[in-house]
């Protein structure tokens, strides 16, 4: 934590668990063989967590400004906060996907929420619409990061992960021969990925591992993914939601 993390060049760190990262970190020139992991999939995680929450007192339409909540008192000027309801918004009846978007807030008084910029969608006191308080972790820098897999399929290797977090970037890194999710981002704001390398597993599109470079999952807004290339990928980028009821809601937008 507070702490850049510069490898050599000519030496490759082995793991065989996931290393787990906290705010204001920067990590760069290292080459990381996350072949050999145990367990958990992810060779580096940073992950922040929801805190406290308050129920809607009132309905709220699309492109409303204020927010009626029980306890106003827990919500300060300029927060990031992330307004959910466990319906579905999702059309095909086969998902359950739950709604969900990131506010900030501009004002609070008593138990109105002024938000700065209009709703997206519109969230009932009847289906339990709360508004929640994050921890995130946030001022991180990945740079010239190079992970590698063991190119075994189906074996679900993932390379970093991103939830709850806020103001990192990832670039000029290589990510090869994992199978699954190079770089899975879940429920973040105000992020770059920009200029990486992918190399998945052999996916030949029938028989093969399903292999994405760049998943970008639920809440993700206000982020910037560009100038990245992939080689033996189902696909480059992927923009989607996990199922309701796992503490994921919302879909991508603002990107």
């Amino acid at each position: 934590q507070r702490k850049t993390l510069t490898g050599d060049r000519a030496k490759t760190y082995k793991i065989t668990g996931q290393v787990t990262g906290a705010s204001d970190c920067h990590i760069k020139d290292f080459n990381i063989d996350a072949s050999a992991m145990t367990g958990t999939k992810h060779a580096l995680v940073f992950q922040g967590a929801l805190a406290a929450n308050s129920l809607l007192t009132g309905n709220v339409a699309e492109n409303a400004f204020v927010i009626p909540v029980a306890d106003g008192s827990i919500f300060t000027q300029d927060e990031w906060v992330l307004l959910t309801v466990d319906t579905s918004y999702y059309p095909y009846s086969t998902y359950s996907v739950a709604r969900g978007e990131w506010v900030q807030i501009r004002s609070v008084s008593g138990n109105n929420i002024n938000i700065t910029t209009p709703l997206v969608q519109a969230y009932t006191t009847a289906t339990g619409a709360r508004l929640r308080k994050c921890s995130f972790v946030e001022n991180v820098l990945l740079d010239n990061v190079h992970i590698t897999g063991s190119g075994v399929a189906n074996s679900n290797e993932r390379g970093v992960s991103f939830r709850f977090a806020r103001f990192f970037e990832v670039r000029s890194c290589v990510f090869t021969n994992l199978d699954q999710y190079a770089c899975e981002v879940s429920s973040c704001i105000k992020f770059s990925l920009h200029h990486n390398r992918f190399r998945g597993t052999f996916y030949n599109g029938v028989t093969g591992t399903i292999f994405y470079a760049i998943v970008l999952l639920d809440s993700c807004q206000y982020f910037t993914v560009h100038d990245n290339q992939g080689s033996r990928s189902r696909h480059l980028v992927v923009t989607t939601a996990a199922s309701a009821g796992q503490g994921r809601w919302g879909q991508v937008m603002f990107g």
